[in-house]
């Protein structure tokens, strides 16, 4: 019966322990479904590996939302504990309260590590040596709040940023910025926080790059058709839309200018006789060098300019490039014209203008040059006709002398002719003049020199005309010596070189002979 009781009483602790067991499970079953993502009571929101900051151990953060789940942190945000230098910089857990998420920046703290700094991780001394004492937390002035305002307070005409710090750590930036083009969003600092305001630009302003700045129309003419001008905006200091003054028609120009802060364009029509070029009213036609074919010139019209240009027969000679004629544009009233002249004698076209040829072959000659032309500066041009002179230029001469010493009588005798060229000398005929003695004299003559002029040759192959003809005869006898005579023909003149006793002696030029015909000199 004991044993019975004994064994009843066995089952039932079994039975009890069972349920026992079960309502632990089910209780433990209860308590993680109470932990699961949504029961906001017992999520953690960020866990830290290094929550003493511990300069010797990796630190790590671990952020989570309100599900529970991890967050994956973006962009250059640290959540692991680094190194710069021989400084390892720690990061903290955000304070409460503040919002998590993947762009959550995280408050970090900085160590000087005395053995250096190595994956995040101050190197320990050597094992010989004690380790150093841990570093001290942040001082409450490293962990206070701050608020930092670059322009120092509400400025929306500075461009400026507030910075919320803790312990001397920005821990975020809120830059000025433009809301619309009148409208900017100014930051500043109330105690400790960062506010905004809305604020409109004043007139004649916009907002800029965070900033109210004015903005300003600016015109170089001021409506002036008889100026090219140009306007523009500037906002600030930068220059921005800009308008010139340019041509709407042959004869209207379209004039920009400034109304107020904005640009403004109207039609200005140019005046009679004047059109519309390069944004301005200017006499229709002007020609820079008078249509001479000597100049490179230009001929400027509303809607373009001409230049003077070389055009016909083209010809290259010793690397350099010719044209016989010039292409030269002129004004006829307020039109353009122009018109092909040929360069004149002597000339060739370079560079829209006629200039002087070099000397050489003829390469605009429109046929080979003739007997009667001559090729010069690339042209054939007509050969000079000249005198060509014999050689043996000559003077037929007479001699009469005075034959009275005998019978007291004026008898003269004539020499027969004879003919002596330029330079030439030879005896004149004996037995008419006789010294003091009685002795018989045989002069010398020579003909120094024949001296003529020339008539103008008219045709080749004819005879020259000479005119002036003159000869000096040198005269030498056995008592008086070369007495000179200038003489011309049919002249006859008295010599006292021969000995007389009662009448002069004389010497006769019958005929000066010159010889030439009329041939090409050139």
């Amino acid at each position: 019966m004991r044993a019975i009781i004994f064994t009843f009483i066995l089952v039932f602790i079994l039975l009890l322990a069972g349920c026992v067991t079960d309502a632990e499970k089910t209780a433990k079953k209860k308590k993680s479904v109470g932990t699961q993502p949504g029961d906001k009571a017992k999520v953690k929101p960020c866990e830290d590996t290094d929550m003493n900051n511990d300069a010797f151990r990796l630190g790590r953060i671990t952020l989570f939302n309100e599900n529970n789940m991890v967050i994956e942190v973006v962009g250059n945000r640290e959540t692991r504990d680094r190194c710069r230098g021989d400084t390892v910089i720690q990061y903290d857990c955000p304070a409460p309260g503040t919002t998590i998420d993947e762009k959550t920046v995280l408050p970090s703290s900085e160590s000087n590590c005395a053995n250096g700094c190595s994956d995040g991780i101050c190197q320990r001394p050597p094992t010989s040596q004690p380790p150093p004492p841990p570093p001290p937390g942040p001082s409450a002035s490293e962990q206070a709040r701050g608020c930092v305002d670059s322009d120092n307070g509400i400025k929306p005409e500075i461009y400026g940023a507030v910075d919320s710090t803790r312990g001397g750590v920005t821990e975020h930036s809120s830059p000025d910025y433009c809301e619309d083009n009148d409208t900017v969003m100014e930051f500043y600092c109330e105690s400790l926080d960062t506010r905004s305001t809305r604020r409109d630009c004043a007139v004649g302003e916009v907002c800029d790059a965070g900033a109210c700045v004015p903005r300003r129309c600016n015109d170089a003419d001021g409506q002036n058709a008889s100026i090219a001008g140009e306007t523009f905006i500037t906002i600030g200091d930068r220059r921005t839309e800009s308008n010139s003054d340019t041509c709407a028609e042959w004869d209207t120009v379209r004039e920009y200018y400034c109304e107020g802060s904005e640009i403004r364009s109207r039609s200005i029509q140019c005046p009679q006789g004047v059109s519309c070029r390069n944004g301005l009213c200017a006499q229709a036609c002007t020609d820079s060098d008078g249509n001479d074919p000597n100049t490179a010139g230009r001929v400027t019209t509303a809607d373009a300019t001409r230049s003077d240009t070389c055009v016909g027969q083209q010809r290259t000679v010793n690397d350099v490039r010719m044209y016989d004629q010039v292409r030269e544009y002129y004004c006829e009233g307020q039109q353009w014209r122009s018109t092909d002249t040929s360069c004149a004698q002597g000339k060739v076209c370079q560079e829209g203008r006629c200039v002087q040829a070099p000397a050489g072959t003829c390469p605009f000659a429109n046929t080979p040059c003739t007997a009667s032309t001559r090729c010069e500066n690339y042209r054939c041009v007509a050969r000079q006709i000249g005198c060509v002179v014999d050689p043996d230029k000559s003077v037929d001469m007479t001699v009469a002398v005075d034959d009275s010493i005998d019978n007291g009588q004026n008898a003269v005798d004539r020499f027969y002719s004879y003919t002596r060229s330029e330079g030439q000398s030879a005896p004149a005929h004996t037995g008419a003049w006789r010294d003091a003695q009685g002795r018989e004299v045989q002069p010398t003559i020579t003909v120094r020199s024949i001296n003529y002029n020339i008539e103008q040759c008219i045709a080749v192959n004819v005879p020259c005309r000479f005119y002036n003809k003159t000869t000096i005869l040198r005269v030498n006898t056995f008592e008086r010596r070369n007495e000179d005579f200038v003489m011309e023909e049919n002249e006859r003149q008295r010599t006292d070189n021969v000995y007389a006793r009662s009448n002069p002696d004389y010497v006769e030029v019958e005929r000066i002979n010159v010889n030439g015909q009329c041939q090409y000199t050139n």
